[in-house]
């Protein structure tokens, strides 16, 4: 399950075998609910249950930054395969700064 393939995280609330959205009015007692983390994949989609809500918002903020971080390095890897930034130099032909630019 590569980090880069992830589509979506999102927390969902599991009480007395009902399901809620963070945020929303629990109508069960929050010690018996579970935690539950879900990670999104094109096909698949992994679960992870937590009894604390400190605990689940915590694994899913670690869980953001981790699945940024592999996408961000990942543009980073497609971005360097392109045209280089600077060209090859012809011989005997001068880079062009913004001096030259400017007095062109």
């Amino acid at each position: 399950f590569p980090l880069i393939n992830v589509s979506k995280v999102y927390r969902i609330v599991k009480s007395e075998d009902k399901w809620y959205t963070p945020g929303s009015a629990l109508l069960g007692s929050v010690s018996n609910s579970e935690q539950i983390v879900v990670v999104e994949f094109m096909r698949r989609k992994l679960a992870f249950v937590l009894r604390d809500l400190a605990v689940s918002q915590r694994f899913l903020i670690c869980m953001e930054l981790l699945i940024r971080r592999a996408q961000q390095k990942e543009s980073g890897k497609a971005m360097r395969s392109l045209t280089p930034t600077f060209p090859p130099q012809i011989q005997g032909k001068q880079c062009p700064t913004p001096r030259l630019v400017h007095q062109a």
